[in-house]
Parts: structure tokens; sequence; C-alpha cells
């Protein structure tokens, strides 16, 4: 059956420090190419992206994975920045072999990508115009939303929608963003289906299924009983524990610290399903399988000496320093 492979990545503070190509901003890009490629992933987007390096982001990881297929394969598109506290953009890349972008009319004008959604409780007492993430205010970060449809015919629609909730020590916010993603019209009505996934800051238990659970109280409303969505990645590890508390002992289990990020596939009747999920396998394949060699290069260009892993901590210590404190999330959907 035909199918896609989506990917999501928070990867930590990726701005005009990381990506610097004095300090090994190119390895570090030719490093999330790599990963992308490995994960066969046909759309990638990624959170928390600083500085206003979108753009430059879009163009230079565009390149790299052209290099991996072909010319002028790889297009992206940055969102705005939002949250002025600490501003951040999201990035979308995408295989145009494998999909391209369709329109719609957002808030009245034709466009593929959106990030404002009516209130439906606008209108009444204190409510505002747009749903706010938790709140229609100056820190919001609202979820972007990408309308993608499959190239192969038929063409099916497929929008992808990446979002990255208020940090995980504001509970309060995190879990009132998460409910409102049920309020969004786009999402229970846009395409075949529709994927919601990211970095969400639920703590474990993460699973909507689990009464009483972390998970139940952000995402009932959205993936409960009642609800349009399945949660696909029920209490999946996919953070990272801080860097101070590694051990040289460790094991890559002990690497994994909160089920942070998952992914939603709206329930449908077209035949749509998720073949596979999960995170991806990132510090094992950098220690000794097929990433193996990529993530040295980053500290042999700041450092002078390129390293030869031996040990997850070794790999651990170079990943959370330099890249993230995040492994990806993939999904694979079949139509």
């Amino acid at each position: 059956m035909p199918t896609i492979t989506v990917m999501a990545w928070n990867i930590e503070n990726l701005g005009d420090v990381k990506l610097d190509p004095n300090r090994a901003g190119d390895a570090l890009v030719d490093y999330i190419a790599n990963v992308v490629s490995y994960n066969e992933a046909d759309i990638v987007a990624i959170q928390e992206v600083r500085s206003n390096m979108g753009a430059d982001l879009v163009q230079r990881l565009a390149a790299e994975l052209d290099g991996y297929t072909s010319p002028n394969v790889w297009k992206g598109q940055e969102s705005p920045q939002f949250c002025n506290q600490r501003l951040e953009q999201y990035v979308f890349l995408w295989d145009t072999r494998k999909v391209d972008l369709y329109s719609v009319a957002i808030n009245g004008t034709p466009g593929s990508f959106q990030y404002q959604y009516a209130n439906p409780n606008f209108g009444q007492p204190n409510q505002p115009q747009w749903l706010g993430f938790p709140k229609q205010i100056a820190s919001n970060r609202p979820p972007y939303l990408a309308y993608f449809q499959t190239v192969q015919a038929p063409n099916v629609q497929i929008p992808v929608a990446v979002f990255h909730a208020p940090g995980p020590g504001y509970w309060i916010g995190v879990r009132d963003a998460c409910k409102n993603l049920a309020q969004v019209t786009e999402f229970a009505t846009q395409g075949h289906s529709l994927v919601i996934m990211g970095d969400f800051n639920v703590k474990s238990d993460n699973s909507v299924s689990v009464a009483g659970s972390f998970g139940e109280q952000a995402y009932g409303p959205l993936a409960g009983a009642a609800g349009t969505f399945t949660q696909l990645l029920e209490d999946v590890l996919s953070s990272l524990i801080k860097l101070k508390s590694a051990t040289i002992g460790m094991t890559i289990a002990d690497a994994y610290s909160q089920p942070y990020d998952t992914i939603f596939l709206r329930k449908n009747t077209n035949n749509i399903a998720s073949l596979g999920e999960g995170i991806d396998e990132l510090l094992e394949e950098s220690l000794n399988g097929n990433l193996s060699g990529s993530l040295e290069e980053i500290e042999g260009q700041l450092n002078g000496m390129k390293p030869i892993y031996t040990n997850p901590a070794d790999v651990f210590h170079d990943y959370r320093l330099y890249v993230s404190d995040h492994v990806p999330i993939v999904v694979e959907i079949s139509f």
C-alpha cells in the first residue's frame, strides 16, 4: 500500500550558535539530514528553532537532503516567530516526490499553512477571537498546520500539525494548551485524516487511556472515548535526562526521562492507518549503527579531534550537549 513517513523532532535551542558554520553548524545540519535519511522520512517537522534561523535552516537542510536524493527534491517552510518570551519557530521540510501542498481558505485567504484558529466560544464574555495554547497572549505558541497531499494518485489529503506545548513546569498551561487542540475545527474536518505531533510536555503517565493520568487530563477531549483522534504513542520515553545526571556506566535506557513527545492520528473511514510508530533509536545508531561517525564529526570540528564512541555514556554526552534533549518521533501512515 502507498505510505508516507512523518517525523517530528524537538532540537533544543536550534539557533545561531548551534548553526554557526564556524562552530560545527554544518556538521549539525549534516547530522540532522542523516537522521532524516536514515528514517526515510517524507515530512519532517522541527521545533525549537531560535534566532529567527528558520529560513536559513530550511535552505541548508533542503540542500543537504537533496544530496541524498536528487536536486530540487526537498522543499521547506518556516513558521512565523512565536512566544515573545523566547522567540521560536517551527520548520517543515518535505520530499516532493511523495507529497506536495494543497490550498484551502484560511481565514478567508487561500493558503497551505495555518497558525490561527477560530475560537468556537468567541462572542461569549472574556472569549478572544482566536484559540490560545493555552491562552491568546504574547507567550502563546500555537500549532503550525501544513496542508499536505500525496503525489501518487488518488491525491490523499493528510494535513500535519506540529505543536510545542508550554514548558513542563507549567502543568496547568500544558494541560489547557493540549485540551484546546480538541477545539480546532480544522483538525476535526480538514483532509482525509490529520496528524498532530510534537512535544506536548505531558509527563508520565501520558496515556489518554489510563484513568486519572496526566494524559487523560490533557488529551481526553482530543483522544479520549469521545475524541476524534487516536494517540499513537502512549508513555513512550522520548526526552532525555539532564547532562549532569549521566553516569559512566549508564545504559542507553538510562538516558531517557519523560514521554513528552507523542503523535495523534485522526480517526477516519478512509482506510488510513498507522503501520508503525515510535521513537528513533538515535543514540544506539549513533553509537555503533548507521549514524556512527556523523555525531563524532560535530565534536571533531568543535574540539579539533574526532572521538570514537565506545560506550553509551560517551554518545549520550555528545548528543545531549551538541544536539538536543529529545530524540525524534516517527510514524508511518498507509493509505
